[in-house]
């Protein structure tokens, strides 16, 4: 959407990924007191984005990661996020059967 083309629902998937980092994070990923044009910029230029490798797992920052993945052809499919490992590791936690998410 930054670069004006068009777009599907890969936007969706980034805009959860942005959401599961703050969850996770307790703030946004581009949260250097930036203004609004300026964290645009950094999005676009695809500036590195910091985990806290010591609070959060593995499972859950590869997930962001490829939720956040800059090419929309490369990014994770909805499918493949219930697939995940860091989704399944909570479904018997939450008590869900997340195969049933899955096509």
């Amino acid at each position: 959407m930054l670069l004006e083309n068009s777009y599907s629902f890969g936007v969706d998937i980034w805009a959860l990924g942005i959401l599961l980092y703050e969850i996770t994070h307790g703030n946004p990923p581009y949260n250097d007191n930036l203004t609004v044009p300026e964290k645009m910029e950094v999005i676009k230029l695809g500036k590195p984005i910091f985990f806290d490798s010591d609070n959060i797992s593995v499972h859950a920052i590869d997930l962001i990661k490829k939720m956040l993945q800059r090419d929309p052809k490369k990014r994770i499919s909805l499918e493949d996020i219930f697939k995940h490992p860091w989704m399944m590791s909570h479904e018997e936690q939450y008590d869900i059967d997340i195969g049933s998410f899955v096509s």
